[in-house]
């Protein structure tokens, strides 16, 4: 388990979990992952179960790097919990899921438990696929989307619970 300070830590490259029962933990919103070139991840988390994110600030630092994300579960089943985040500035997504049918690698599932997540001026919505027997839930978006993208997508969504959006 990890547990930062408040500050701004630059991310040059992505933070990669891939342990079970690991959890990364801020002081709050002024504990602030920034991501600091093109292309990066902040978090990227691969077939894990029971990880918690909670506490902290994404920054993916829009316009002035290219294609950043906030959190991406990649490839493989997830259980995660994202407790008071804040994604903001991203310019690929603030949240998402790779697509189990697109990459012909089978199905996944993905259970995710998100209370009191903050998107704010990301370029793109969330995208979340193969997300079963999961709860949103005090989650606020003040995203300017562009224009033909959407600020939520779900795709095979299951037993999906959706409480208290703004």
């Amino acid at each position: 388990n990890v547990v930062l300070s408040e500050g701004i830590f630059r991310l040059s490259d992505s933070i990669l979990l891939s342990n079970n029962n690991a959890t990364l933990s801020g002081q709050g919103p002024g504990t602030v992952l920034q991501v600091s070139a093109n292309g990066v991840t902040a978090i990227q988390l691969t077939a894990v179960q029971d990880v918690v994110l909670k506490d902290f600030t994404i920054d993916g630092n829009a316009p002035v790097y290219k294609e950043t994300r906030g959190i991406y579960i990649n490839d493989g089943n997830a259980t995660v919990q994202l407790l008071n985040l804040k994604i903001m500035n991203t310019s690929a997504s603030p949240l998402a899921s790779s697509d189990s049918n697109s990459d012909f690698k089978g199905n996944y599932h993905r259970k995710i438990m998100a209370r009191g997540l903050h998107f704010k001026d990301n370029v793109t919505g969330v995208s979340l696929f193969d997300t079963y027997d999961s709860l949103f839930s005090d989650i606020t978006i003040e995203d300017k989307v562009k224009s033909g993208s959407v600020a939520w997508h779900m795709s095979r969504a299951y037993q999906v619970s959706l409480q208290n959006f703004r």
